[in-house]
């Protein structure tokens, strides 16, 4: 006769098993929808213009 608590611990043990190896499996699924990438030129600096025209003294902010 097969004990009862071993019988439990194994069944739960079953279960655990079972949730750890599908989960992942279903998490794979959402990842394949992929945004499209953005389309246009990127742009990391653009020419300020004039220099010596601009209000340097308190930065980009004003005079607090």
């Amino acid at each position: 006769m097969v004990h009862a608590p071993r019988l439990v611990k194994a069944l739960v043990s079953l279960v655990l098993l079972g949730l750890v190896f599908t989960t992942p499996a279903f998490a794979q699924k959402n990842k394949k929808k992929k945004k499209p990438a953005p389309t246009g030129t990127p742009v990391l600096w653009r020419e300020p213009g004039d220099i010596s025209a601009r209000d340097l003294k308190f930065g980009p902010g004003a005079e607090h």
